[in-house]
């Protein structure tokens, strides 16, 4: 029984000394399904009704992208060929998930607030990592 209780407790220790497995491929993983999210917020928005009923998903999208932020700078920022390795690995994905239609100028003003905010945590995430947007 000592044995058992003696390896759960280097286990956590294990897990407390590294993150619980935490890593800059996990952070930018997130960060693309979360851009997935927004872009199927977006999509079909096309009047000031639609982006009233997107914006609450925004709102919760980008909440969630901040808490990913918060993470990338715990990890920091990685040196300068890790850091073009994880945007090569990623591009394509974060390209795909652009949104794709463009709402009117009704649903863009009741989206501005939101859109902004997105990409201000998106561009967080970048730029704790060192992984510039570009």
């Amino acid at each position: 029984m000592k044995r058992v209780t003696r390896s759960v407790f280097a286990l956590s220790l294990v897990f407390l000394a590294t993150g619980c497995g935490d890593s800059p491929d996990n952070v930018m993983k997130d960060t693309v399904g979360l851009l997935k999210e927004a872009k199927g917020a977006l999509d079909g928005v096309k009047s000031k009704d639609d982006a009233e009923k997107a914006k609450p998903k925004l709102e919760e999208i980008t909440k969630k992208l901040k808490k990913v932020a918060e993470r990338a700078k715990k990890i920091g920022k990685l040196d300068k060929d890790k850091a073009e390795a994880l945007k090569k690995k990623y591009e394509g994905e974060l390209k795909e998930n652009e949104p794709g239609s463009k709402p009117s100028a009704e649903a863009l003003a009741v989206l501005a607030t939101p859109l902004l905010e997105l990409r201000a945590a998106l561009l967080e995430v970048f730029q704790s990592l060192g992984v510039d947007e570009k």
